[in-house]
């Protein structure tokens, strides 16, 4: 259900409902009632079905531009992540926490906890190999 079929009362609620961080009153407030009747207002206004339905369709299209934003940055905090794994610069133990964040969020480990104490138990050489291992492996596959 979209806003236009509430009235203008209820439009404004249901927006300052999500500026007010779903404080009934202080939408009601927001949206034109008097401070004498807003704690009532805002109660009554939220018990409308109309109005809950409302409120659902703005916290879906609010997760729905949510996740297209995160789509869009995705990437580049994906090549973030690879060229901290990969910097030489880097404290070794940054870059283990970057290598294993990866894994985690590419959903290819189960354990990150159980990687993260096995690298750290490489030392800076070992980490190293692991890292030149898994560059060779990308670009032959790539």
């Amino acid at each position: 259900m979209s806003l236009d079929v509430l009235t203008d009362r209820q439009s404004a609620f249901v927006e300052a409902f999500f500026l007010t961080g779903g404080n009934a009153k202080e939408s009601a407030l927001q949206a034109g009632y008097a401070e004498s009747v807003a704690k009532n207002a805002g109660r009554e206004i939220l018990g409308s079905a109309s109005v809950q339905t409302a409120i659902e369709q703005r916290l879906r299209d609010l997760r729905d531009r949510a996740m297209v934003k995160l789509a869009a940055n995705l990437d580049s905090v994906l090549d973030a992540l690879i060229k901290l794994a990969l910097d030489e610069k880097t404290p070794s133990t940054a870059r283990q926490r970057a290598l294993v964040d990866l894994l985690d969020r590419s959903g290819v480990m189960q354990e990150p906890a159980r990687l993260e104490w096995r690298l750290g138990s490489m030392g800076s050489n070992g980490l190293d190999d692991f890292l030149e291992a898994v560059q060779r492996n990308e670009e032959a596959n790539g």
